[in-house]
């Protein structure tokens, strides 16, 4: 080791590079890092340092300083840097430099070598928010980079925090502190750590700690929650103040006083349009009723636009705004919705949530803004009405797992009250198909299926209406898993039903493959379970599905003259707590073809690790069952 630092030393003496120490060289080099690090580590944080001071309820400074050593082309990310700022989030001063293996500085980067551009998050028509970027060329692995910048807040309503580590991702050293004035004063919490802060008090302000060393890689477990399944840190604001309005999170009450008036509107409607509201419900009286037709009537007359500009990001567009524009965001769709019902005497409630199927609850005993989405609570005598203004395809009083089985933050003149939504149900995910497919002796076939689905599926379908037609043979089979067709065809049921579909597809040949006179066919043209639960017995996090559904499906091959089936397989069932499949595989009446119905419901879809392996033995057996194919005997 000795010997490659002082060859290192040398190489900088000859290249011209500017004067390095040997303590510096050392603290970049690949070659220094210990080997209990580099295990199940695609990168090293030699160092993730992070200071903050709080200056006032409205003004914060923020400085980091990271020192990455990159493994592996797994850790590349990190040559992508991206740095988020707005109107009130500005960046100061940013240097990022790259070293080779053995610790010299190869590159360095300023400010001015970065790229200004709009901040795209795929939804919003315009916002505030801007991104500097730069692309770190790496020539070898493993290489580190260099991380230093700061940034000045002049507005907030929440306090960055810290993820102490990510997955894949080793520690040497780590340092988040947090310097606040006495008088404002900060609430924390901890998760998957057991780190505590060193508390210091000088004069007037309070200082926070958190320090950690030698942290080995953590193993990353798809299909959980995000960032909060690793050593994290939160911290918020007991007062603040956001584009001049101020506010507190002590208390999820007091958040909510604060909410409130941002969603009040002096003048929402005109007099005229008042009494047409009004008659539309004129011959209705149950209040729930009358919900259902205001719902229906936004939903059909408004569509989802993103708008985020200064408080507009927490403040809703006027209602005037969007009964002239016909669109919103979320916040002005939900209050457009609000004040709807208001005018026929329905009081309710914007809900603010963090939306996300993968988005843990925000914690109750937690305080804080965690929220990146708003919906609408009814509440009635009897039951509670909870509405998705942005959609135009939810069914009415249904949500889906977007924000479901969350915490939701009703607005109210009291102040905020934390409520718990609906639980998902795998009843309102419904997929039901029938399929014929008839085959010829040259093993052509022509297969027809209608489709009928709810929920989350019925989204799918209907968003697929709008694919060009090769984005949609990728819908069927990549998607779907389809077998992919030669030809097809995706319509609307001729009913006229907006939940039912029909599919044409037509095949070349339609069997997998033949031995001799025996025809190998898969049980039906998709795939009923594309869950992948692969055993792992060392699995610590939950396991998330999508959302629980019920699927069920009947195919009928019609066989030509002299075709027939081989030996059929036998009935297989499984029932367990989280899901039930049964597969059954007869002949048909008249004795020339086979029918498969297939039945498969995922009763519950959030599954604590401890009972990971018997989920994962249901889905494993039903791989095998659906994987036998069926076998015809052909001329």
């Amino acid at each position: 080791m000795k010997k490659l630092i002082a060859a290192a030393l040398f190489l900088a003496a000859i290249s011209g590079t500017h004067a390095q120490a040997p303590a510096d060289i050392a603290r970049y080099s690949a070659l220094t890092i210990p080997d209990s690090l580099k295990k199940g580590a695609d990168a090293v944080f030699r160092l993730d340092a992070e200071y903050i001071e709080v200056l006032s309820p409205s003004r914060y400074n923020n400085t980091v300083h990271q020192i990455i050593t990159l493994l592996n082309k797994d850790a590349s990310e990190h040559l992508y840097q991206t740095h988020w700022f707005d109107k009130f989030n500005k960046i100061d001063d940013i240097e990022i430099r790259q070293y080779n293996a053995l610790g010299l500085e190869v590159r360095k980067f300023k400010k001015k070598d970065f790229e200004t551009v709009a901040y795209n998050d795929q939804m919003s028509l315009h916002t505030d928010d801007k991104l500097m970027r730069l692309y770190v060329p790496a020539a070898d692995y493993p290489c580190t980079i260099e991380i230093i910048y700061s940034r000045k807040a002049t507005s907030y309503i929440g306090l960055p925090g810290s993820v102490i580590q990510s997955p894949n991702h080793a520690v040497e050293n780590f340092s988040y502190m947090i310097k606040v004035p006495a008088s404002l004063d900060i609430h924390y919490k901890t998760g998957n750590t057991d780190l505590k802060p060193v508390v210091t008090r000088t004069g007037d302000a309070i200082t926070y700690s958190w320090t950690a060393k030698n942290l080995k890689a953590l193993r990353k477990e798809k299909d959980s929650w995000g960032s909060n399944n690793y050593p994290n840190i939160k911290v918020a604001p007991a007062r603040f103040e956001f584009d001049g309005t101020k506010g507190s999170s002590d208390s999820w009450k007091e958040f909510g006083l604060w909410a409130w008036p941002l969603y009040e509107d002096p003048a929402p409607f005109t007099a005229t349009r008042i009494d047409a509201i009004k008659k539309m419900v004129a011959s209705v009286n149950d209040p729930r009723e009358k919900i259902r037709i205001l719902y229906e009537h936004l939903q059909k007359n408004n569509r989802y636009v993103s708008i985020q500009l200064g408080i507009g990001g927490f403040k809703p567009f006027a209602v005037s705004y969007v009964e002239d524009k016909k669109y919103g965001d979320c916040k002005a769709l939900t209050n457009y919705m609000r004040y709807l019902l208001k005018t026929v005497d329905i009081p309710s409630y914007p809900a603010l949530i963090n939306a996300g199927h993968d988005s843990p609850p925000v914690d109750p005993a937690f305080p804080a803004n965690g929220f990146n989405h708003v919906i609408l609570c009814v509440p009635l005598q009897r039951d509670t009405v909870w509405l998705e203004c942005t959609s135009n395809t939810n069914a009415f009083n249904q949500l889906s797992t977007f924000t479901e089985n969350k915490y939701a933050l009703l607005v109210t003149p009291e102040g905020g009250k934390l409520v718990s939504t609906p639980k998902s149900n795998s009843s309102q995910n419904t997929l039901h198909t029938r399929t014929d497919i008839t085959v010829t002796k040259d093993g052509e076939a022509h297969m027809s299926s209608q489709i009928s689905c709810t929920g989350d599926f019925y989204r799918y379908f209907h968003h697929a209406k709008q694919l060009e037609r090769e984005e949609l043979k990728r819908f069927f089979v990549q998607y779907l898993e389809y077998k992919s067709p030669d030809d097809f065809k995706f319509s609307e049921a001729e009913n006229g039903k907006e939940n039912e579909f029909r599919i044409d597809f037509m095949y070349d040949q339609v069997y997998d493959f033949k031995a001799g006179s025996k025809y190998f066919f898969r049980p039906r043209m998709y795939n009923i379970c594309d869950e992948e639960v692969k055993p792992d017995s060392n699995r610590t996090k939950d396991y998330l599905f999508q959302f629980p559904y019920q699927k069920t499906d009947t195919t009928v091959y019609h066989l030509p003259d002299g075709w027939t089936p081989d030996a059929l397989p036998p009935v297989k069932e499984l029932d367990t707590q989280y899901g039930y499949y049964r597969k059954e595989v007869s002949k048909n009446a008249d004795g020339k073809g086979i029918t498969v119905i297939t039945s498969l419901i995922l009763k519950k879809h959030i599954i604590p690790a401890k009972e990971y392996p018997a989920l994962s033995d249901f889905f494993q057996t039903i791989h095998k069952s659906d994987g036998v194919k069926l076998v015809i005997l052909g001329e």
